[in-house]
């Protein structure tokens, strides 16, 4: 017998299981269809509830508050006129890092016929350190003991 049929099983021992305190081997689907109809009806509930709130509780804390300052009309925030020269601020600040790493970074020329170049940020501070006389990086610092202790 493959693995894949059906076992029969007795019903009187089925019953006599039930009877005896055995769980079924079925869920019954009555109660879980009448489970998700009970809770699309509350959340429909909830809902209307809501929605029919809302506005009653806005228009009540309207009523309650001050009135807006006079002067709030004339001298308050206003957006600048058209055309606005940033629309994206968040967009243009990452744009313009992203440029000066780049500067940063790399090799290029500043100003080629007069012979003047750029180099990386990283370069040129091993450079200035070399011509310092300080160690290397990963050498630690001069006059410092095997150990790592001065």
């Amino acid at each position: 017998m493959s693995g894949h049929e059906r076992k029969v099983e007795d019903p009187d021992a089925v019953a006599a299981a039930i009877r005896a305190g055995h769980e079924v081997d079925s869920v019954a689907s009555r109660i879980l269809w009448r489970s998700a109809a009970g809770f699309i009806g509350v959340l429909l509930v909830a809902m209307v509830v809501t929605y029919t709130i809302q506005p009653l509780m806005v228009a009540r804390q309207e009523a309650e508050s001050p009135p807006p300052n006079p002067l709030s009309a004339e001298y308050g925030r206003v957006e600048p006129p058209a055309p606005r020269l940033q629309v994206d601020p968040a967009l243009d600040i990452h744009e313009q890092r992203k440029a000066e790493e780049q500067i940063l970074s790399t090799y290029g020329w500043v100003d080629r016929p007069a012979g003047v170049v750029r180099i990386p940020i990283e370069r040129a501070m091993s450079l200035l350190a070399e011509r310092a006389g300080s160690p290397a990086k990963g050498q630690g610092t001069p006059g410092a003991a095997p150990g790592g202790q001065p």
